[in-house]
C-alpha cells in the first residue's frame, strides 16, 4: 500500500515538473517575440532611413531563440506614421507571435495603439 502511494506521488511530481518546464519554455518564447517587436521599434526610433525603407522583414536571435519580424507602414498622417510590427518567435519546439501597432511621431515619439499575442491553435512546433 505504501509503495503504491509513493509511486503515485512520484508520478504526480514528475507530471508537475514536465508541465512547469513547458510553461517556462512557452514564456521564454513569448518574451523572444516581444523582444523582436521592441527591436524593430528601437530601429524605427533610432534610424529614420530604416523607417523610410518599410516594409521590412528580418530575423534576429534572442536568448536562444529566433524572431522573424515584419514591420509595415499602414498609414501616414502628416508627421505621424502608423506601423504594424509582427514578431513570430521560435524557441526549441515552441512558437509564439506578438503583433503591435504604433504611431511614430515627431522627435522619436512612439505611441502604442495596440499590442497583443496572436494565439496559435497548435503552440508547439509540428502541432503536437
Amino acid at each position: 500500500m505504501l509503495a503504491a502511494m509513493a509511486t503515485s506521488l512520484f508520478g504526480l511530481a514528475w507530471g508537475e515538473r514536465v508541465i512547469s518546464l513547458q510553461q517556462v519554455k512557452q514564456l521564454q518564447t513569448y518574451y523572444i517575440a516581444e523582444a523582436g517587436v521592441e527591436y524593430a521599434l528601437s530601429r524605427c526610433r533610432e534610424d529614420g532611413e530604416w523607417t523610410d525603407g518599410l516594409p521590412r522583414v528580418f530575423n534576429h536571435d534572442f536568448a536562444g531563440g529566433t524572431a522573424v519580424v515584419s514591420a509595415v507602414k499602414e498609414t501616414v498622417d502628416g508627421e505621424d506614421i502608423t506601423v504594424r510590427v509582427e514578431s513570430r518567435a521560435v524557441y526549441q519546439a515552441y512558437k509564439r507571435t506578438v503583433v503591435a501597432r504604433v504611431i511614430l511621431g515627431p522627435e522619436d515619439a512612439i505611441k502604442v495603439i495596440g499590442w497583443q499575442e496572436k494565439y496559435n491553435v497548435f503552440p508547439k512546433a509540428g502541432g503536437h
